[in-house]
């Protein structure tokens, strides 16, 4: 999977959600399926099939995430460590910043990264 590919589902899904994903039966905490059906950036990227609720409160890192998101995303080689580091980068970014400062953050991760800003990004910049 390229970096771009990963980035432009997690920053657009963040963009059109526009809130934290959360459980408010763990005090508030964020989480990969949150109440109301809200998904975290690294959440969006596991489809429902490969999805547990063991996996929350794990990192984005932690191997049954990373097995998940790899099924999810039709990653046969596994996930090498570019991926995994934005991976982590976007699960941070929703974890530690209000949804009012996504688009600034995900342009600075963009740039990190060499990547270029998603099609939500740019229409919510117009905005």
């Amino acid at each position: 999977m390229e970096l771009q590919t990963i980035f432009n589902r997690a920053a657009d899904h963040l963009l059109t959600q526009n809130k934290k994903s959360l459980t408010l039966n763990n005090l508030a905490a964020c989480a990969y399926r949150g109440d109301g059906g809200l998904k975290c950036a690294a959440g969006c990227l596991i489809d429902d099939k490969f999805y547990s609720p063991s996996m929350e409160g794990l990192a984005a890192h932690a191997p049954d995430v990373m097995e998940g998101i790899q099924q999810s995303l039709g990653i046969s080689y596994g996930i090498d460590d570019d991926e995994e580091r934005l991976i982590g980068w976007l699960q941070d970014l929703h974890d530690d910043n209000p949804p009012e400062d996504w688009n600034k953050k995900l342009y600075r991760l963009a740039y990190r990264f060499g990547l270029e800003p998603s099609p939500k990004m740019m229409l919510h910049k117009a905005s």
